[in-house]
Order: structure tokens, then sequence, then C-alpha cells
């Protein structure tokens, strides 16, 4: 399985939210292939190349997954879970972004393998911003293991 060093895959079944993501991407710079998804199965498609996904080229294994929580099928601890039990795949980082500052729901995340746990800002220049530092540190300053 070959990663896209610059594809990063946004799991958010809110569609609103999604758009906003993906100006506030445009906006901070990055240069990288932003694709979305909607929930926890449809990502587990996309990774495993299954259904509307099954051509690679349309699915490019991401090098940074942006996974929200609160989803319907499955939820973002369930297909965190299951990307952290599959070898192909455990190796992707992972940044939940939520809406969420629950003590619980962050401890829960990096016990289930979350590289790191983001609440989504308010304000959009506070959202442009985090997608810019998010796509330095993850694409451009770590150094990721070849899948």
């Amino acid at each position: 399985m070959v990663r896209n060093q610059r594809a990063i895959l946004i799991v958010d079944d809110n569609t609103q939210d999604s758009k906003l993501s993906e100006i506030a991407f445009r906006k901070s710079g990055a240069r990288g292939q932003l694709t979305r998804v909607s929930d926890g199965q449809e990502l587990m498609d996309y990774l495993h190349r299954r259904g509307r996904f099954h051509n690679e080229a349309d699915a490019p294994t991401p090098a940074l997954i942006l996974l929200d929580l609160e989803m319907p099928n499955m939820d973002g601890r369930k297909a965190l879970t299951e990307l952290r039990s599959t070898p192909s795949l455990r190796q992707i980082p992972i940044v939940v972004m939520t809406n969420s500052r629950d003590p619980v729901a962050i401890r829960e995340c990096y016990t289930l393998g979350a590289n790191a746990y983001v609440v989504k800002p308010q304000e959009f220049k506070d959202f442009v911003e985090t997608f810019r530092r998010i796509e330095m540190f993850w694409l451009e300053t770590a150094e990721l293991p070849e899948p």
C-alpha cells in the first residue's frame, strides 16, 4: 500500500463543517489533496477500496486522517479502534477533530491510538490557522514511517 504523501482524508458527517474545513484548508495555503468521507463505515470502504472507492487513483491512501467523533453508522471511536487494529492502516496518523472538550473523550481517543486531539475552533480565522499548523506539522515537519 503506497501512501500519498499529500493526501488528507476528512471523516465528518456534517456537510456544513466539512465545507468549512475545505475552505479553511485552502485558505491556509495547504497544498495537500483533500478528500471527505461522511462516517467511519465510509472511511473503512475508502481505505479497503470497497464499493465506489475500488479504484486506487480515486482513493489514495492518506498521509493523514482528520476524524470526527460523533457520526452515524460507525462513529469515530469505533473507526479509530478498527484503524489501529488493522496492520496495514495502523501507521497512518489520525488527528481527532471535534467540537468536544470532554476530558473523558480526550483520554479515550488517546487510549484508542489517536495521534492528536484538536477541538474545532469557533472563529474562521482560527480554523484556517489550525489547518495550517496541522498540515505543516504532519505533512512537512514530522517524519512518518513508510507504509
